[in-house]
């Protein structure tokens, strides 16, 4: 009997130690398939990081179109810059002026100034030049300085509504660049600003 117990002892013995045993494998083998587990997922993060699918030099997460190449201009995503100021002349030409005036008069002149302003709230880095003309009416110098002044005007009704000034210069041609001939029929379509593209704020560093 004392022998019969005493090799059962021995087997729970081997038994409890064989649990132990395997329970350590077992725990061991989990830590190295969690630690295999954060290695992939840390692998894969710096895939993502270093990813640029388009190659344009910015990384997809940080490119807000991944999939089409862009440039620094843009941030990432092509440079529509040409299309913004395209669809700013548009607007644009909705703004006459009176023969000797500068001052803008009538709600449609307002409203179209209201859609430019948005042009900017939309594309903050944009850089304008407001370029101003006028018709042949009167000499030039007196063109020259009415030029400026519509110019001028545009630029400070854009400021009040929240345009960055530092965003927009102004430029005056007086009756040098006229969009028709001067006949009495088309002066007023020369009576006029224009608005160019300077530059886009290159991203910082």
């Amino acid at each position: 009997v004392d022998n019969q117990s005493e090799l059962n002892s021995n087997l729970d013995l081997d038994n409890d130690r064989d649990i132990v045993d395997n329970q350590s494998e077992l725990n061991s083998n989990l830590d190295l398939n969690n630690d295999r587990d954060i290695v992939d997922n840390q692998s894969e993060l710096n895939s993502n990081f270093e990813s640029d699918i388009d190659n344009d030099g910015f990384a997809d997460l940080d490119d807000p179109c991944p999939e089409e190449a862009g440039n620094p201009y843009g941030n990432g995503c092509p440079d529509a810059s040409n299309n913004i100021v395209k669809e700013m002349n548009m607007i644009g030409s909705n703004i006459l002026f009176p023969a000797n005036g500068f001052k803008l008069m009538g709600k449609k002149n307002i409203n179209a100034l209201k859609e430019i302003k948005r042009l900017f709230e939309e594309n903050p880095k944009i850089n304008i030049i407001i370029e101003g003309h006028a018709s042949t009416d009167g000499d030039d110098s007196f063109n020259q300085y009415l030029s400026l002044k519509r110019a001028k005007n545009i630029r400070s009704k854009l400021i009040e509504m929240g345009a960055n000034p530092n965003h927009i210069e102004v430029k005056a041609f007086g009756e040098t660049v006229p969009l028709n001939n001067n006949v009495s029929t088309k002066k007023g379509s020369n009576r006029r600003v224009q608005f160019k593209l300077k530059s886009f704020d290159k991203p910082k560093e």
